[in-house]
């Protein structure tokens, strides 16, 4: 929990022999700001539903789609599909939400 698991394809700054190279000498810049003050408590509980339901997960539609009504504040990084973005030219990648990867861990 909290770190890569080196042995499936799931690559956030690409699997690559040159990519993951410049990984270990430059090292990575990962963070995701909090959104707590933003989203209020029942936002939290809103876009964990929706980001739960990305990946096929059953959760109250409700609360994924009042979710869903906020995605845009994830998309500028996770992309509209929720899909991530491998870093090739950035400082950072975005997990692929829809694939049931979750570095740590996919409660609520």
């Amino acid at each position: 929990t909290g770190f890569p698991n080196l042995t499936d394809n799931d690559w956030l700054y690409g699997g690559t022999p040159d990519k993951i190279r410049e990984t270990l000498l430059l090292g990575r810049v990962a963070a995701m700001p909090p959104w707590g003050d933003a989203l209020g408590e029942q936002g939290v509980k809103e876009m964990t539903a929706h980001v739960l339901s990305l990946s096929g997960r059953t959760v109250n539609q409700k609360d994924a789609a009042a979710g869903e009504a906020k995605w845009a504040m994830c998309a500028a990084c996770h992309g509209a599909d929720g899909k991530g973005s491998v870093a090739h030219n950035l400082p950072f990648g975005a997990p692929n939400l829809t694939d049931n990867v979750w570095l740590y861990g996919g409660s609520q």
